[in-house]
């Protein structure tokens, strides 16, 4: 059986709405079937954060935490990430000062047999 992710309830923090979406995106019940998101992964399993954040479901998620939150939205996304349980994060740069472009992710645990194999 498929599992999907829960509708955002209005009752939710658009924050624990995002967390909760991202810790679904690398789950072991979505990556078996993502295609798409394991071939957009590089040798390391690592997939840039800038597009997770082009999904169309983060995309909503994130447009409630602007509507909703005065403040840095990006930072409220960084501080998003760094709480959700199935994902290793690397910053291209320093953690302190790290921009959502320069943070990759993957599963935390047995990343490689998500890869597919090499295009020849």
């Amino acid at each position: 059986m498929v599992q999907i992710p829960p509708p955002i309830s209005p009752k939710q923090e658009p924050q624990q709405a995002l967390i909760q979406q991202l810790d679904y995106y690398f789950s072991l019940e979505n990556l078996i079937r993502d295609v798409y998101l394991r071939k957009n992964m590089d040798g390391e399993g690592w997939v840039s954060l800038s597009l997770i954040l082009e999904f169309k479901r983060v995309k909503i998620i994130i447009n409630s935490i602007q509507n909703e939150v005065e403040g840095d939205v990006d930072a409220i996304i960084l501080d998003a990430v760094k709480q959700c349980n199935n994902l290793e994060i690397k910053y291209s740069g320093e953690e302190s000062s790290a921009k959502l472009e320069d943070v990759q992710l993957r599963v935390k645990e047995n990343y490689e047999q998500w890869l597919l194999p090499a295009e020849k």
